[in-house]
């Protein structure tokens, strides 16, 4: 089977159909439309190591419902406007907004089937019309069926990855072993977001990072979401070495979609302290203070940011694609003298 392509596949929209009895009206009348988009950036997400579990561990349609999101035509304003009302009213927390990277808006589905029950009564003509169209006509059972032949497709690729994080998590989903395994649910939303955001930093940055890892022993380490394709690049190290010497740590800001890679040795944490840190834009430091106390924040000995801090005299500077580099000059100088004494010694 060949990949699908999801762009298309998954983003189109479906007009959702409405069930009339004789005498009604519906009130949408082709003025909603369901989509699975949510559905694309899951797929892409693991396919880069992120979200793994979440997506192999769908085993049934109706797990899918939670992934798909509701967008109203401009022309019935009024539809948009009730629906929202009725959402806020019946719960302050049910009505949740979400936006693609156009700013396009869309509700969840779930939403919906939260606010207007599946029983037999109905307290309003747009309740009634919701649980005409989802229980009595055959769209949803068809539109769930062929979502999820494709995500199945989708999971036998990702189960053919040879990406060794994608492998160690396939390895302890078949034994039973996942972390994700024994919680009582997954929380599965309809996240709208690339994996763009994960691949900021330069190959060479990361090739760079990675040398000083294994140069000077680094024991932790501490990156951002931006930071993800280094995060990746050293666990996919961890893992080729057999050792769980390296403490592996993502400090976020807002950690989602959430980075679970925490089974192959590496531990989550926010405001970390490590030996290397990929400095978040959020952090409040200025060179100024590291010079003051003569030494990097957090208090890390390899700094990364994309920011020039000129006037640090503690430090060693390296400038690769934008980036910098900043080293602890007297921690450097005293890994290096204690490898020499080591090698003297053998």
């Amino acid at each position: 089977m060949e990949l699908i392509d999801m762009k298309s596949t998954f983003e189109k929209p479906h007009e959702i159909p409405g069930y009339c009895r004789e005498g009604s009206t519906l009130l949408w009348n082709g003025s909603i439309t369901v989509n699975a988009k949510a559905l694309r950036y899951l797929v892409e997400d693991a396919k880069v190591g992120i979200r793994v579990f979440e997506l192999l561990s769908i085993a049934r349609p109706g797990e899918l419902l939670n992934y798909l999101l509701l967008s109203f035509d401009e022309s019935n304003p009024s539809l948009l406007a009730n629906i929202k009302s009725s959402l806020k009213q019946y719960s302050s927390g049910l009505y949740t907004e979400v936006r693609d990277q156009n700013q396009n808006l869309y509700l969840p589905l779930t939403a919906l089937d939260k606010r207007f029950g599946l029983e037999l009564s109905s307290s309003s003509d747009l309740h009634r019309d919701w649980q005409n169209s989802r229980t009595l006509t055959p769209f949803w059972n068809d539109y769930l069926t062929d979502l999820f032949q494709l995500i199945k497709a989708e999971q036998n690729s990702i189960y053919k990855s040879p990406d060794p994080l994608i492998r160690a998590e396939i390895s302890l989903i078949e034994a039973i072993a996942h972390p994700q395994q024994f919680v009582r649910a997954l929380d599965r939303q309809p996240i709208l977001r690339t994996n763009q955001p994960y691949i900021r930093m330069p190959e060479s940055l990361v090739e760079r990072l990675i040398e000083l890892v294994d140069q000077y022993s680094i024991q932790s380490v501490s990156a951002e979401e931006g930071g993800y394709v280094f995060w990746h690049e050293l666990l996919k190290r961890q893992i080729s070495l057999g050792t769980e010497n390296l403490e592996l740590r993502c400090g976020c800001d807002h950690p989602k979609p959430p980075f679970i890679a925490s089974h192959v040795g590496g531990a989550i944490d926010n405001g970390v302290e490590a030996e290397l840190m990929v400095r978040p834009s959020w952090k409040a430091v200025t060179a100024e203070q590291c010079e003051k106390k003569q030494q990097l924040p957090y208090p890390a000995k390899v700094l990364v940011t994309e920011q020039d801090w000129p006037g640090m005299t503690f430090v060693d500077h390296e400038r690769i694609e934008g980036w910098n580099i900043y080293i602890d000059r007297a921690w450097r100088i005293k890994k290096e003298n204690k490898d020499l004494v080591s090698e003297t010694n053998h």
